[in-house]
């Protein structure tokens, strides 16, 4: 079964460049969070910290029954709250403590982190389920009836068929592709 603690060293690299295999994960992600925020006028995305954007953090914050945050807070956000979102707003999603290979959950938990429900409704045509972007039983035991690794290798397909999608209908996009690629495929079953 799937581990939440298994993906956050990939997730924090991924979105900050910061690899410390020493660091716990608390440590890990201060050191994240140190090197400051992202704001890239081309990512769709906006004003991120750890890979949690403005957007996702309001969310979060009103499923939870709190004010609106400001840029601080979410520049000031502490690991606690920060795993918080993830397991809130993406794991749980995939109900990733059920998924039976940790490769899979993690491509999975990685892909709606990414790019939101698409990172649903994109894995349920692949499993031929119905692509409502909700993962219920049906979605769930047909990620857990496939081989492992023949759905790990038409996830990573999909996704990356995904990827040249968007490039091509946002050329700023573009400059993204690499690293989106080599997130990809730095993903192991």
């Amino acid at each position: 079964m799937a581990k939440i603690e298994t993906i956050i060293p990939s997730l924090i690299y991924w979105e900050t460049g910061v690899r410390d295999k020493k660091a716990s994960l608390p440590e890990l992600f201060a050191k994240a969070r140190a090197k400051g925020v992202a704001f890239d006028p081309d990512d769709a995305g906006g004003f991120t910290v750890v890979g949690i954007t403005m957007r996702t953090f309001r969310d979060f914050r009103r499923m939870k029954g709190m004010p609106d945050p400001e840029p601080g807070d979410l520049a000031a956000i502490g690991y606690d709250e920060w795993l918080a979102v993830l397991r809130t707003l993406f794991w749980n999603r995939w109900q990733a403590d059920r998924i039976q290979s940790a490769g899979v959950a993690h491509m999975l938990v990685d892909w709606v982190w990414t790019s939101g429900v698409n990172g649903i409704r994109i894995p349920q045509k692949v499993l031929g389920v119905n692509p409502d972007g909700i993962v219920g039983e049906v979605t769930l035991g047909e990620v857990n009836r496939r081989n492992p690794a023949g759905l790990f290798e038409a996830l990573r397909q999909a996704r990356l068929d995904f990827i040249g999608s968007i490039c091509r209908q946002r050329p700023a996009n573009l400059k993204f592709r690499k690293g989106w690629i080599r997130r990809i495929n730095d993903i192991r079953l």
